[in-house]
């Protein structure tokens, strides 16, 4: 079980680098005309990315505790 404690953190980093990744080529969009929905799309991955970013902080600073 201790492997998959140390694990997890590795998971919300990589998944946290993908949502930045997709929200940093999102944002180029905004400035284009008749995009509606984009807003929201660039809202949500950069929401998505901070707290994949404060889980992954978290789980590492406590998993180093012990």
């Amino acid at each position: 079980m201790r492997n998959m404690s140390n694990l997890l953190p590795a998971v919300l980093l990589i998944g946290m680098a993908l949502a930045a990744g997709a929200f940093i080529l999102s944002v180029p969009p905004l400035f284009r005309p008749h995009e509606q929905h984009q807003v929201w799309i660039t809202g949500a991955l950069g929401c998505l990315s901070l707290v994949l970013a404060v889980g992954a902080l978290y789980l590492r600073h406590s998993s180093t505790r012990r």
